[in-house]
């Protein structure tokens, strides 16, 4: 999968305020789906407060992040995708993609929002957009298993259901 097709950092938020180490060190304390966000300028306090704010109404933290307004769904899965080193794909590029009824891996990462189809060049891919727990299995996953990055790519929730 061509990553500068895929790919693009251009809306990710400003990564020149990147936290201090001992703030690296707070954000160990967050949910999995946005303590990744330090590292693209958000302050630990932010993200506690929405962290602490979301277990208050039973939502994951990214969740109450997008819907506070703090991050677009689409800066968070573009954060996500460049963190873990994956392409990032919108709806444009999945429009006419050809489905598969493939699942194996899917199924073996036990993904909720997801789609397989396959590339330009006819490789199978996994598009997810993984949730809180999901988040660390394919980073787990991803250390474990190398190429697996060519064949995974994130997008946004409702370009995958689109």
């Amino acid at each position: 999968m061509a990553s500068d097709n895929f790919s693009s950092t251009d809306n990710l938020p400003n990564t020149q305020n990147i936290q201090n180490a001992s703030q690296s060190d707070q954000s160990k304390l967050l949910a999995s789906d946005i303590s990744f966000l330090t590292h693209y300028g958000y302050s630990y306090e932010t993200l506690r407060s929405q962290a602490t704010r979301a277990q208050q109404i039973g939502v994951e933290a990214h969740e109450e992040m997008i819907c506070a307004g703090e991050i677009t769904s689409d800066q968070y899965y573009r954060c996500l995708a460049d963190y873990l080193g994956l392409d990032f794909v919108t709806a444009p590029q999945l429009k006419n993609i050809q489905l598969t009824k493939s699942s194996s891996i899917a199924h073996a990462l036990r993904f909720s929002s997801q789609i397989m189809h396959r590339d330009e060049t006819g490789a199978l891919v996994l598009v997810t957009a993984p949730k809180c727990k999901e988040i660390e299995r394919l980073r787990h996953r991803l250390t474990q298993f190398g190429g697996l990055n060519q064949r995974i790519a994130i997008a946004q929730p409702n370009d995958i259901m689109r």
